[in-house]
């Protein structure tokens, strides 16, 4: 890959990939489909959940405007390593449509091949590449939840089928369910708890997101007289020389395991009166070292350490 490593949406967070004792998969490149419209094909008959499936991430995949800034940034060659994903029936306005999970629609599909049919888009390398640049199977096999299905928590049964709206991580709600954090003060410093319960690392999937703990110490009047921040995420650069120089490497890795704790400093010249805290859930254009781009940041939780 070139330049800024396209963004994978991976809508599936929260167990996603748990392909239930499935190989990763080598590489991004799965079957693709002929054209075909679910619009005109499977929601003539499933009403419904099409319905669900509209309202879900899965259908805007390729069409989202964070993908599509991310996909601006590569050069024409590699775009269709991302299509791959992102639209695999080749009809961009669907996205992830029916059939790009559901190859044969009326075979009975069972939550254990639900689940594998996650991995070819949640698990992956470059081409050419062994390094995985989402690893969410194997993050769920390391887990507490490696006995629970991705459609488990991702697609939980709904009115007789399971729900098509895809819980996941680009809706702000569900990460809140899954995300707590406790902040106590100790002298000058703040001791903070970040439990996720996800069977993932958090956050998982593309590497362009992360999560930001801000952590401020204010004045009776509110002045702010200390800060300190926590990043959780991925960093990448360019591999310097050797086999590879030029492509594109994991630096660091600072993602939640289950649970995070930490003793934070907070060196004020004053009294504090109070110390907030503010843990943010963010999704980015491109990354390269410690430049990021932010397309988007939402408050997870806030509070104050008592």
């Amino acid at each position: 890959m070139s330049r800024a490593i396209p963004l994978f949406i991976g809508v599936l967070v929260a167990a996603l990939g748990g392909a239930c004792g499935s190989a990763p998969v080598p590489s991004a490149r799965v079957p693709v489909p002929s054209a075909r419209s679910s619009e005109s094909g499977c929601a003539s008959c499933h009403a419904e959940i099409a319905g669900e499936w509209r309202a879900s991430f899965h259908r805007t995949a390729f069409s989202d405007s964070t993908f599509q800034a991310s996909l601006a940034l590569e050069e024409p060659k590699d775009r269709a390593f991302c299509t791959n994903c992102h639209a695999p029936t080749r009809v961009a306005s669907e996205g992830v449509a029916c059939v790009s999970c559901h190859a044969e629609p009326h075979r009975r599909n069972p939550a254990s091949v639900a689940t594998a049919s996650c991995a070819p888009c949640h698990e992956f390398t470059f081409e050419g590449r062994t390094e995985l640049v989402q690893k969410t199977v194997l993050e769920h096999r390391a887990s507490a939840f490696a006995g629970t299905a991705c459609v488990a928590c991702h697609m939980p049964q709904r009115a007789g089928h399971r729900d098509h709206r895809f819980v996941a991580g680009h809706q702000p709600a569900a990460l809140r369910e899954a995300v707590h954090v406790s902040a106590s003060r100790a002298g000058n410093a703040v001791q903070v708890a970040i439990r996720v319960d996800a069977g993932h690392d958090f956050p998982t999937g593309d590497m362009f997101r992360r999560a930001r703990l801000l952590v401020f110490a204010e004045r009776e009047d509110g002045q702010i007289v200390a800060d300190a921040e926590r990043v959780f995420g991925r960093t990448w650069g360019a591999i310097a020389q050797g086999p590879g120089a030029g492509a594109r490497t994991q630096l660091s890795d600072t993602r939640i395991r289950g649970t995070w704790q930490a003793t934070i400093p907070l060196e004020a010249d004053t009294p504090v009166a109070r110390v907030r805290y503010t843990l943010l859930y963010e999704r980015l254009v491109a990354a390269s070292g410690d430049h990021v781009s932010v397309r988007s940041s939402d408050t997870l939780v806030e509070g104050e350490a008592r």
